[in-house]
């Protein structure tokens, strides 16, 4: 495989997931569950700013695959960088969620009932199960 390859094969990754983005972006919210199993609803997605990370990165895979022959390919990562920056602004709620909530959304509550952990005692005032080692 020569060296002048390599670009090629990351213009192509990057555009199929530039087009995995953009279907998503238009795809409708169709959910295969019933009812929604987290304690806290999620942040709504904001289709537009998902679009312009998709179209940001088709842009990038454009300017890799014109590899330094192309004259626009420094007008083509400039814009890409501008749509992805903007369209991550625009999903900002959602970004913080998935970074900063991870795991509040499955965390017991106190007054909560329900089934114990696996290993937790009944009671919570009673010590947990003792396991003897043989």
């Amino acid at each position: 495989m020569r060296l002048e390859t390599v670009p090629l094969i990351l213009a192509v990754v990057v555009g199929l997931l530039g087009l995995t983005v953009l279907y998503d972006a238009w795809a409708p919210d169709g959910a295969p569950f019933r009812r929604e199993r987290r304690r806290r609803s999620r942040a709504p997605r904001h289709r537009v700013g998902e679009a312009m990370v998709a179209l940001g990165l088709l842009g990038m895979a454009a300017a890799l695959a014109g590899r330094d022959s192309w004259p626009y390919g420094n007008l083509a990562v400039i814009a890409a960088m501008v749509l992805v920056v903007f369209g991550a602004l625009l999903n900002w709620p959602l970004l913080r969620e998935l970074v900063v909530f991870r795991g509040a959304s499955r965390r017991r509550d106190e007054g909560q009932s329900g089934r114990p952990a696996p290993g937790a005692p009944e009671d919570p005032e009673k010590p947990g199960p003792r396991y003897r080692i043989r």
